[in-house]
Formats: structure tokens, C-alpha cells, sequence
């Protein structure tokens, strides 16, 4: 059965580029007109937009931005606002992407903008033809499953299928992220006023170094308060505690007088006591030491 199933399941990944006729309906078409059985497939873009507009007033742009977004069917992933300029992060559908940036202007005065496209059509269907791959890779091996013989077989044929899962599901979960990039274009909008001091919004690789510098910035800040927290409270609270063990418990030892008295004990008299005991204990050694030196004589 092992042999049977290895001989039957051994082939590689030049299986998912030998049959294209499952990609027909997933952007793939035909082309009939000539006779050819070449592909025709719609190009996957992924567009991002990035415009400074000029506003005088930054809480009407704000509303205006937000008011946009509604209106081309978009919504807004990311945002920031400070006292005179505020960034956003809008995902706009891909075929609204021109016309929704065009339609900026009406904000106010475009002070600088650009446009970038990446093109994934080739990532695109190259991932969802390794899917549909997979998925009938596992719909073989489901069926091997149900006509293993013994346990051993079993058990190879579920690691198999187990393992053709977990490559089906990173692979869906890539494609849904490039899908999503490619149907939601990404536009950034900066709006200013004319006097506003702004600092450039660094960002390599979608990485927003100014506001991971503003948060190494705060937490300093905080630990620093914390310190001075700690100065101005702890120590007086630690002398005060100090000063309560040295009270109560310690030399002076009120809390213990006041527990011998409840006892009915004299202090004085405890201390005449410890020192009786003590004299008749140096007594009773040094007895002890001479009748040992005249035992050896």
C-alpha cells in the first residue's frame, strides 16, 4: 500500500504549471478570436497615492477627509492629529483610485503629490495556481486516506494531508493580503496649514520612524516621572516606616513594653531576672571547671 501510494504521489511542483484551464474564471481567458490557446489575464495593480494639500482650517479639512472617504466607498486604517496638521492613511477601492484623488483638491491647494503602482499579476497567479494545486493535492490524499490498509499507512497519510493543510492555509492567508492590497489602493494625505511647523513622517518599509521616536521620547519621559515619584514619596514613606520599627520594635521598643504590661511583666524585674540567670549560669561553669581540674590530680 505504502509503495503504491508513494509511486502515485511522487511527482513535484511542475504539476501546478502543466494545467492552466483551472485558472479560466479567476482572470484568465482564452483567446478565441485568434484560435490560440494563450491566456489573456487581467493585470492585479497595487496603487499608492500620496498627496500634501494646504488647508486653513485644520478641523474642517479633517471632516472634509473624512466625508470623502464615506463618499468613494473607503475607510481610514490610520491618523494622527497635532495642533495645526493631521496625516491619514485611507484605503479607497482600486477603481476609484484616480478620480478619489483627483477629487482632493477640493480640500485645499495641493502642495505636492505622487502616485505609485506595483505590479503583482505575476505573484498573483502564480500563488493561486500553487493553491488550486494544493487543494488537489489534498483531495487525493484524502482519498488514499480512506483506502489505507493498515495503521502504518494511516498515519504517513494523515502527516501528509495535515501538512498539505497548513501550506493551503498560509497560502490563502497570503492571497487574501494581496488581494486585499490590490482591491484597496492606499493614499496618504497630509494636511497643513500655511504656518505649520511639521516634522517629515519617516516611513521605510511601513515602519513610522517619527512616531516610534515620539514613543521611545514618552516612555522616557514617563520612567522619569516615575523616579521622581519615587524621590519625592518613597523616601519620606521609607523614613517614616523606619522611624515606626525603631519606635515600636526596635531599640526604644514601645510596642514590646506595652505587650510585656498587658502580660503582667516588669521589665526591670525581666532584666533582674536574665542577669540572676545568667550570674548562676557563669557560677555553675566555673564549678564545673574545678571539680574537673581536681578529678585529674
Amino acid at each position: 500500500m505504502k509503495e503504491a501510494f508513494l509511486s502515485e504521489t511522487a511527482y513535484d511542483d511542475s504539476y501546478e504549471y502543466s494545467d492552466m484551464s483551472n485558472l479560466a474564471g479567476r482572470g484568465f481567458a482564452s483567446n478565441t478570436s485568434t484560435g490560440s490557446t494563450d491566456f489573456v489575464y487581467e493585470r492585479k495593480l497595487i496603487k499608492t497615492g500620496t498627496i500634501s494639500i494646504q488647508v486653513s482650517d485644520i478641523s474642517e479639512a479633517m471632516q472634509s477627509v473624512e466625508k470623502w472617504t464615506e463618499t468613494y466607498g473607503g475607510y481610514i486604517s490610520y491618523s494622527n492629529n497635532y495642533n495645526d496638521y493631521c496625516n491619514y492613511t485611507v484605503k479607497i477601492p482600486a477603481e476609484a483610485f484616480d478620480k478619489s484623488m483627483n477629487s482632493l483638491a477640493s480640500i485645499g491647494k495641493i502642495k505636492n503629490r505622487s502616485v505609485s503602482v506595483e505590479d503583482v499579476t505575476e505573484q498573483f497567479y502564480d500563488l493561486t495556481s500553487r493553491l488550486e494545486t494544493k487543494k488537489t493535492l489534498r483531495e487525493k490524499y484524502t482519498q488514499y486516506l480512506k483506502k489505507a490498509e493498515n495503521v502504518k499507512d494511516l498515519l504517513e497519510v494523515e502527516r501528509q494531508v495535515n501538512d498539505v493543510i497548513a501550506e493551503i492555509e498560509a497560502m490563502e492567508g497570503r492571497l487574501r493580503l494581496l488581494s486585499n492590497k490590490i482591491n484597496y489602493s492606499t493614499i496618504e494625505i497630509h494636511l497643513q496649514t500655511p504656518d505649520a511647523q511639521v516634522v517629515p513622517s519617516y516611513s521605510i518599509n511601513g515602519i513610522r520612524w517619527k512616531e516610534i521616536f515620539y514613543n521611545i521620547i514618552n516612555f522616557m519621559l514617563s520612567l522619569f516621572k516615575v523616579v521622581i515619584y519615587i524621590i519625592v514619596y518613597g523616601i519620606p514613606i521609607f523614613a517614616l516606616l523606619a522611624l515606626a520599627y525603631w519606635l515600636l520594635l526596635g531599640k526604644i521598643g514601645l510596642f514590646k513594653k506595652l505587650i510585656n504590661r498587658l502580660h503582667g511583666n516588669n521589665p526591670k524585674e525581666l532584666k533582674i531576672t536574665k542577669e540572676t540567670k545568667a550570674a548562676k549560669t557563669a557560677k555553675t561553669t566555673a564549678a564545673k571547671k574545678v571539680s574537673g581540674k581536681g578529678s585529674k590530680k
